[in-house]
């Protein structure tokens, strides 16, 4: 009989989640699969806090995640690389809580990580891609990823993130993504957390 393994996740911001939920389903599925011992079952798309996000009001967030906590096995902390700070002090709440805390941090912005693989805007008409990076190691070198996605993104006719981030997370490459750095520590850490909860 397999283990239920049920996933939480709480981003920097609505935006991001749109990018990340599909993505890290992604991700610990496609470990999953990697690993030919585990005998894990995915329990439906990561759980969320209610209404809050990093941005929130701080007693709000800590409490929303305290209880985020005690309904999963892994709780994925997102923020940007200048907010990193918050995603690292907020796994003190989550330690001596049931869910294993990781912590999801890019190396500048998560819109570095939209960029890093061309072929994942095919089925956006309008979308340019002649100024994305000419690798996907390279995105970590953008210095203003959101700046190069609004660019990319200019003549779509829904340019929103809530319009195209879940598609972009859906669709980005896995392989593509473990060329960038900030990524494959993320893949890493996470590897290292589903061993440790014997997950893998």
């Amino acid at each position: 009989m397999s283990r239920p393994l049920v996933l939480g996740l709480v981003a920097e911001g609505t935006s991001d989640l749109y990018f990340l939920k599909p993505l890290v389903m992604r991700q610990v599925r496609a470990l999953l699969e990697k690993s030919a011992g585990a005998d894990v079952d995915l329990a439906g798309e990561p759980l969320l806090c209610p209404t809050a996000t990093m941005v929130s009001d701080p007693a709000k967030l800590h409490r929303e995640i305290s209880e985020l906590a005690h309904r999963c096995h892994v709780l994925f902390i997102h923020s940007d690389a200048n907010e990193q700070h918050k995603a690292e002090n907020l796994t003190w709440i989550v330690e001596p809580l049931p869910a294993a805390p990781v912590i999801v941090v890019p190396k500048k912005e998560t819109e570095a990580w939209i960029l890093a693989d061309p072929a994942a805007f095919a089925g956006l008409p309008g979308a340019d891609t002649s100024g994305l990076p000419a690798s996907a190691k390279a995105v970590e070198k953008v210095s203003k990823p959101k700046h190069v996605l609004r660019k990319t993104m200019a003549a779509v006719t829904h340019n929103q993130p809530k319009d195209y981030f879940e598609v972009l997370g859906q669709n980005v490459d896995l392989d593509a993504l473990g060329q960038v750095p900030a990524y494959a520590d993320w893949v890493s850490r996470t590897t290292k957390t589903l061993k440790e909860l014997h997950f893998l």
